[in-house]
């Protein structure tokens, strides 16, 4: 089942990007998708006999022509392997939203943030979750942006809708502690992720506030991508008297529960999981999921008051805690 939805999402996402202005255009005109974008910003260095075609062919496919220049770009990864879970269920449900408010989307890769102008988006979304492209936006670009679960740049005039992560560890502590476990572990990947700072630094700073009567330690992996290594490695890390796991390893959470239950079966655990991870509910274990339809509608609600000139401010989503 999860296979089957994944493989429908990545299916979806594809046919809409194919119907992107600028990949039709560019196709249809026989050049990149770069010179479009400079044409229709009415930048130099174009022959004349390309610019009239392109801007033909944007006005044939009323392009230039959607009302209030209602187009907005979403930024998202593609890896060698296509879009991750992660970012096809956010970019699904951003997709979604935007239509919904009767935008037009674009889908661009983080390379192509340069290929964007003035004079055909009215604004933009990020899904590079530690991009910080909020840093740059302001020195280079006017238009409004929304960044998901990464850095805002509130000097620039970008703010960022983030997962609560902090209550998030605050809420998986406290449903263990209030079940007696009173030394706890947090696994978490070597990702220096808004996200993974957020949960290392909350969960240490709340075990710690307990005074005493609870224990916490954090197992870092050495690298960011847990396939590279083997998961046995960090459960034998874990301390020994450790009763209680949090992990907010979503992608790995299954191979986590299993290698777990294997070697150390006395040990709770709440996993962080994706959308139509089934084998936490399968179990009946407690597991954390990012909200991904209320991120979408506090972006597109966020993207919205900027563009009508209405003040905006960072927002936090609660994640869905299953207790099971």
């Amino acid at each position: 089942m999860q296979k089957t939805c994944n493989g429908f999402l990545f299916r979806y996402i594809m046919c809409i990007m194919k119907t992107n202005g600028l990949r039709q255009i560019a196709k249809k005109a026989g050049c990149s998708c770069a010179t479009v974008s400079r044409v229709l910003n009415n930048r130099q260095g174009i022959s004349e006999a390309v610019r009239k075609k392109i801007l033909a062919l944007a006005e044939e496919m009323k392009y230039t022509g959607t009302p209030g220049k209602r187009i907005v770009t979403l930024f998202a990864n593609l890896d060698i392997d296509g879009f991750d879970i992660y970012t096809m269920h956010l970019l699904h449900e951003v997709m979604v939203e935007l239509h919904r408010a009767e935008f037009r989307v674009e889908v661009l890769f983080d390379s192509d943030v340069d290929m964007i102008g003035e004079r055909y988006i009215c604004g933009a979304v990020s899904l590079l979750p530690y991009d910080r492209i909020a840093s740059v936006w302001g020195k280079k670009r006017s238009q409004p942006l929304v960044c998901i679960n990464d850095y805002s740049d509130f000097s620039g005039g970008v703010p960022s809708v983030c997962s609560d992560d902090r209550k998030a560890i605050r809420d998986a502590v406290d449903f263990l502690y209030g079940r007696g476990h009173r030394v706890i572990s947090l696994l978490i990947t070597n990702m220096n992720t808004l996200n993974n700072l957020v949960r290392a630094g909350a969960f240490e700073e709340y075990t710690a506030g307990h005074g005493g009567r609870l224990r916490g330690s954090v197992i870092r992996t050495e690298s960011r991508f847990l396939n590279a290594v083997p998961l046995e490695r960090y459960v034998e890390k874990l301390p020994a008297d450790c009763t209680a796991v949090i992990a907010p390893v979503e992608a790995f959470g299954n191979r986590l529960y299993k290698i777990l239950k294997a070697l150390r079966p006395e040990a709770a655990l709440i996993p962080w999981c994706y959308p139509l991870h089934d084998y936490a509910a399968a179990t009946g274990i407690p597991f954390m999921r990012q909200d991904f339809r209320s991120l979408a509608e506090t972006a597109v609600k966020m993207l919205q008051d900027q563009l009508q000139g209405m003040p905006v401010s960072n927002s936090f989503v609660p994640y869905i805690f299953n207790r099971s």
